[in-house]
This record gives C-alpha cells, structure tokens and sequence, in this order.
C-alpha cells in the first residue's frame, strides 16, 4: 500500500530580498535546494514547512529526509540560490520550533497561562546587561516574542514601542533567536525600542513559546498577568491597558 504524503505547512514571512519569479528552487531538502523533488521521493512519509516571504514566494523545506550522494549531486548550486544560507537557517529555526513543541506535547508540559509564577530565568541583553528574576522583581515585565521572518511581529513593533513611553517603571524585553546582526536594521527601521534579548532560546522553550508575536506580561512579584498569542487592534488595546492596571498596582 502506498506510503500517504503527510505535509504540515506552517507558513512564515521572511524579511528578506525579493527574487523575481522562478530564482528561488522549489524544495529545501537536508540543506540542498531542488526545482523538482529528487528521484525516488515522490511516494515517501515526510513533513513539509512552507517558508514564505512578504511577496509570496517560498519554499517547500522537507523534514526528516536523509539525501543520498547521487541525489545531492543533482542539486541546484547554493552559490545559484539568493541568499541560501538564510533560507537554510530559517528552516533549522522552524524546525527547531516544531521538536521543541512536540516535547512539550509529549511530555503534557502546559504552555504559560495567567496566574502562573514563572520560574528561576537569567539571560543578557546586547549591551551585556543580566536580566533575572532578581533584577526584575519589584517592577511589571513585558516579555514580547519575535523573530525576523515574522512579518506581523515587525509591523506592531511601532505601536509597542509607545507602550514603553508611556509606562517607563515597565522592563520590556524583546526577545528572539535570531543574532544581533540579523534584527539591527529591523529594529533601527521599526524603532523598536525595547531592550533587545538575542540568540536566546532559554526563554523560549521555559515559556513553551510556539506563535509569534507571543506578548506576557507579568506583575512585580512574578506572576503571568496576561498572554496574548498574534497581533490586531484589539488585542493590542487590551495588553496596553493590562499592562497600564499592573503597573499602577501597589
């Protein structure tokens, strides 16, 4: 009986050059890039992340598929791909988010809800600074999660970073794991200002981060407020105003 084709699409904006219709292969495949899939693959068990850019060009990225050297030889050259080692990086991220969601699933870990406590954490800013639960204790923090091909991340980055000026005893993190190099020029254009938490996955994984943007605010003593899992108007009220009523608590 033959094997059924099981694709998962998870569909991503990428902030990355546009290339003119048909530059880009069709198929990322265990770090080779294909226009059509390799002989002998048609009829296999595979998953299928689809990574798009703001234009609506992508690429199909197969998991969990080991190439042989003949069909890797048969790949398009990489130097041929435009800006190949992103699109390559970009699927290790996504599929680094899936594993990562699929443990927590197994192992029945319960993502971050309101009234939890959040536990023991300790990472660096860009400029060095430790963030704990030491140093953020006895003020609000806004924890927001992103990452550079989230295209509703980077557009709401505006309308945020106000939140900050007018609530300066707020701490907001923006956190990603994505380097320094690679958000500069987004959070130069966006001004963004929040202060920025980079090549981290720490907190990802402790907060059971899965969707982007993924907001939490968090009280003065350490409890989960309020998470707020995408992005539109309202969603973007209600946080603004959670945020203003805890930190005007005493």
């Amino acid at each position: 009986m033959r094997k059924i084709l099981l694709a998962v699409f998870f569909v991503f904006c990428v902030s990355v050059n546009t290339f003119a219709d048909g530059e880009l292969p069709r198929y990322l495949i265990d770090g080779c890039f294909f226009n059509e899939l390799p002989s002998g693959m048609s009829n296999e068990y595979r998953m299928t992340i689809t990574l798009s850019d703001q234009d609506g060009n992508h690429i199909w990225a197969i998991k969990g598929v080991k190439l042989t050297d003949e069909q890797k030889r048969k790949a398009v050259k990489k130097d041929d791909v435009p800006n190949a080692d992103f699109w390559i990086k970009l699927a290790k991220d996504r599929e680094w988010l899936i594993e990562m969601n699929k443990a927590n699933s197994m192992s029945k870990k319960h993502n971050i809800a309101e009234g939890d406590t959040i536990g023991q954490f300790s990472v660096k800013d860009v400029d060095g600074h430790v963030w704990d639960n030491a140093s953020t204790k006895g003020h609000a923090l806004v924890l927001n999660f992103w990452y550079i091909g989230c295209g509703p991340c980077i557009k709401e980055m505006p309308e945020i970073s106000k939140w900050k000026d007018e609530c300066p005893d707020v701490n907001f993190l923006a956190v990603t794991y994505n380097s320094f190099d690679e958000i500069k020029n987004i959070v130069k254009r966006q001004n963004f200002s929040y202060t920025q938490i980079v090549d981290n996955k720490t907190l990802w994984e402790m907060f059971n981060v899965f969707q982007t943007p993924t907001t939490i605010l968090i009280d003065k003593n350490g409890v989960v407020r309020k998470v707020t899992i995408g992005t539109n108007d309202y969603k973007l009220q209600e946080m603004f105003k959670a945020i203003k009523e805890v930190s005007a608590a005493r």
